[in-house]
């Protein structure tokens, strides 16, 4: 069959190359288009997403940041206010921290610092939290426990909760119980979480977790319960004109679902960039098979119904021209393959995409030579055969 359906092409090679050359770029297309969707899927996928599905954040923000009184009265009014707010019933819970809360600014405007750990210098990014970022962004420890409050230790020394990348980077094994020092202070790990992203897309960064202490200026996160979006709001806003809310000081207050919306923007552009042209090139393919294959069960009907009254049944007749359209996507996909070799790295997301990229094609021809291989098929030999 096959050696029938390669002759069978190669007879008709001046009508069969335009369609192999248009298939060949739309799978070379696709397979690109493919790999960026699961390159994207994979980064967001990484450890460290932060669960932000119905978390605001909110905070008392000084008029003037250089003022040191307008600093103290946003601490304090924002204090007042997560104490009240913790009690609210359409509140789950509330934290506090400082470089926590995701996709508010660019990861390299997020506090960082070197660290010597093992004779090793590490970039770490700076983080302080409370015993209530666990619940809030729903951050998955892996090791060892997460803080209680207490912002030291029996031995005095600090407790620390870092990411996976950084015990990665430093080569421990067992990292809660290490100690290191970070500006003159003895650390000690007491757990490890899978990492803590900026942004979506933007993989997890070698982190150190500090536990909360009053800082003049805190970003606050708010997890709310579904549906009482409405009374958040008015709690908020009654609580902070309740504290004190003066000219000094303003209140800001933004859903993170909408900052994390942002902060994919940019990717999905350019994975819809890639899209389009590779949709377009799939119908404009679809509709050249679909018309060379109608053109065919035009032109070589005498043949067809000769083989019917030859023997041949109404199956062999789809699945001869079935095989044709799906060996010339075949075909075409080939040189795009050995292209991929050159193009991407061996990774997961990059196979993935190549295999989907064969699959579709091999759907895409079955489909486009179905409808022309039914009505084929479907022709009576002897009536053909009787105006011949």
């Amino acid at each position: 069959m096959r050696k029938f359906l390669l002759k069978m092409i190669w007879n008709r090679r001046n009508k069969v190359w335009e369609i192999l050359v248009e298939q060949f770029f739309i799978v070379l297309v696709l397979m690109l288009c493919l790999g960026s969707l699961f390159s994207a899927l994979k980064k967001y996928n990484d450890p460290g997403l932060l669960n932000t599905d119905n978390t605001f954040v909110f905070s008392c923000m000084p008029v003037n940041f250089n003022s040191r009184a307008s600093l103290r009265e946003s601490g304090r009014i924002t204090s007042l206010v997560v104490e009240r707010l913790r009690t609210n019933p359409a509140i789950e819970s509330v934290t506090v921290g400082s470089g926590l809360a995701p996709y508010m600014r660019d990861g390299d405007n997020y506090s960082g610092d070197t660290v010597r750990i093992n004779d090793k210098k590490i970039m770490a990014a700076i983080k302080t939290v409370d015993k209530y970022a666990l619940d809030v962004f729903d951050i998955r420890l892996e090791e060892g426990e997460w803080f209680t409050g207490e912002t030291k230790l029996a031995d005095g020394s600090l407790p620390v909760v870092v990411s996976r990348q950084l015990v990665d980077a430093v080569g421990w094994v067992d990292a809660v119980g290490k100690k290191f020092v970070y500006r003159n202070r003895e650390l000690t790990v007491i757990g490890v979480v899978a990492g803590v992203k900026h942004a979506v897309f933007e993989p997890s960064s070698e982190a150190i977790l500090f536990p909360f202490e009053h800082l003049p200026f805190m970003e606050c996160v708010a997890k709310v319960k579904k549906g009482h979006e409405a009374d958040f709001y008015n709690a908020c806003d009654k609580e902070f004109k309740r504290a004190g809310l003066n000219n000094d000081v303003e209140l800001f207050v933004s859903p993170m679902e909408e900052w994390k919306a942002f902060s994919m923007v940019g990717t999905m552009l350019s994975v819809a960039a890639q899209a389009v042209p590779a949709f377009f090139l799939f119908i404009f393919a679809f509709i050249g098979t679909f018309g060379l294959f109608w053109l065919q069960s035009k032109k070589r009907l005498k043949e067809y119904a000769l083989q019917l009254a030859l023997g041949a049944t109404r199956r062999d007749l789809m699945k001869m021209v079935l095989g044709e359209s799906l060996l010339i996507s075949v075909m075409a996909s080939i040189p795009s393959v050995l292209l991929a070799f050159f193009i991407y790295d061996f990774t997961v997301e990059n196979i993935a995409a190549v295999v989907t990229t064969i699959l579709l094609m091999c759907l895409f021809s079955l489909f486009s030579a179905w409808y022309p291989a039914y009505r084929i098929s479907r022709v009576n030999p002897a009536e053909v055969l009787h105006y011949e």
